[in-house]
């Protein structure tokens, strides 16, 4: 079985599939410009003015539950089902803090202080 995200009878312009493998979370940076798609293999980063993925950040387990822009837009938070926390700087393009936390969590939000 394929895992890839597909739909069909799209209109003229419009995005076919977002990542690859199975998505289950997805975020629009604050000014819309990015979407962050975590799906079973990463983190994906789309530029929204051509729709095309700039960035694929590897995750060691997969499958992001959940994904957070920080409000000034540097930033980037996962969660999976491991209870992995991570910080991702988004224009260096790595994780910068990864906390291992025991209680399950069902979102991420960063405070806008």
């Amino acid at each position: 079985m394929n895992s890839d995200v597909t739909t069909w009878a799209l209109p003229e312009g419009a995005m076919a599939r977002l990542g690859r493998g199975d998505v289950f979370a997805l975020a629009f940076s604050p000014d819309k410009t990015h979407l962050a798609v975590g799906s079973s293999i990463g983190l994906w980063l789309y530029d929204m003015s051509t729709q095309e993925p700039i960035a694929l950040w590897n995750t060691e387990r997969g499958l992001i539950c959940d994904v957070a822009f920080s409000l000034n837009r540097k930033w980037l938070s996962t969660h999976n089902l491991d209870g992995v926390v991570k910080v991702w700087d988004i224009q260096r393009g790595e994780c910068v803090t990864r906390l291992e936390l025991e209680d399950r969590i069902s979102n991420i939000v960063f405070s806008p202080d």
